[in-house]
């Protein structure tokens, strides 16, 4: 945060204090005040898009949780309609019922894996996983700039933009995914009666003074 004035506000079980503070600037800087608002709009940005990723990564855990629910849910719907009938009617009919789920659930997740893999190196994930996932682009640049006092470099800032331009894109095609095929299988959970998938919102990065 830049040197200056600013009024804190403490809020807690209905009761509110406010008070100013004053931020000094660490005597051995030798910032203008230009260079702490150019570190300071450079901290937000990269903030903005840890934010971003963290949010993305987070859904599509729900994602993967609420998928595998809704198909064990229509799998004990089914077996439940089924126990009335003869046992061959229920073992055929059975897997007649389920199996077009679970096989629209097996292919979303494969799908969510490929955009989870540009988002970040989950640690129970197998196989050759990329090296240069955007959550550790991000991490190294907002590291850089958080690192010293002095005003980023035009290094440091491109290294940002490129990760930001990197999570825009990630972003832009979780989102599209959400609009179709995890929408498609919404439609599918709710033809079979386990409706569990919430709908949310795009993901999108904060801009400044939002």
């Amino acid at each position: 945060m830049p040197p200056g004035l600013y009024t804190v506000t403490v809020k807690f079980r209905g009761h509110e204090a406010k008070a100013t503070v004053k931020v000094q600037a660490d005597p051995r800087s030798q910032n203008r005040e230009a260079d702490w608002q150019q570190r300071w709009a450079a901290i937000n940005r990269g903030g903005a898009l840890q934010e971003a990723a963290a949010e993305a990564i987070e859904r599509i855990g729900r994602i993967r949780t609420d998928v595998d629910a809704a198909v064990a849910k229509a799998k004990l719907a089914v077996e439940k309609k089924e126990k009335e009938k003869e046992k061959e009617q229920i073992r055929d009919q059975g897997k007649e019922a389920s199996s077009p789920l679970a096989a629209a659930a097996e292919k979303l997740g494969k799908q969510l894996d490929e955009i989870e893999k540009r988002l970040w190196n989950r640690p129970d994930a197998k196989g050759i996983l990329p090296p240069d996932d955007v959550a550790d682009q991000i991490g190294i640049a907002f590291g850089a700039i958080t690192g010293q006092w002095d005003p980023p470099s035009p290094t440091q800032l491109e290294a940002l933009r490129q990760a930001g331009d990197k999570l825009e894109k990630v972003l832009g095609d979780f989102n599209r995914f959400c609009a179709t095929e995890l929408a498609a299988f919404r439609q599918r959970v709710a033809e079979a009666k386990a409706e569990l998938l919430a709908e949310e919102p795009p993901i999108t990065v904060a801009k400044p003074g939002s």
